[in-house]
């Protein structure tokens, strides 16, 4: 199986700062998206979930259901930019697959207006 690689991950407050600052944003009824210019030379994910969310389980839950939805998908789209996902409400009622269109719909959205920009 493969997993997404730690180096992969924004992890810092100055990337934070830099992606909502120059992104746009997409989102669903469960989460947000927000879609960056490259901060470093390689494009990097954040997955985040709110204590609205719920206890520190269903946060995580949440996280790794996006995470594994996106990495099913991740092939089939234009990769090239920063990405911070941000789960709105708990989605531990729903399963991968409805969590994968969420975030397929997502990463559509995010590549479309990509490629009007350019």
């Amino acid at each position: 199986m493969l997993t997404l690689p730690h180096s992969s991950r924004l992890s810092l407050k100055a990337h934070f700062s830099f992606a909502f600052s120059h992104s746009r944003r997409f989102e669903t009824s469960a989460l947000l998206l927000y879609v960056s210019p490259l901060f470093l030379c390689h494009p990097h994910q954040a997955f985040v979930a709110s204590r609205k969310v719920g206890n520190a389980v269903i946060r995580n839950r949440c996280k790794r259901l996006v995470k594994e939805a996106f990495r099913l998908s991740r092939h089939q789209f234009c990769m090239d930019r920063d990405m911070v996902f941000i789960v709105k409400k708990p989605l531990s009622s729903l399963s991968l697959d409805a969590v994968s269109t969420h975030v397929s719909d997502l990463l559509s959205k995010g590549c479309q207006s990509e490629l009007r920009r350019r």
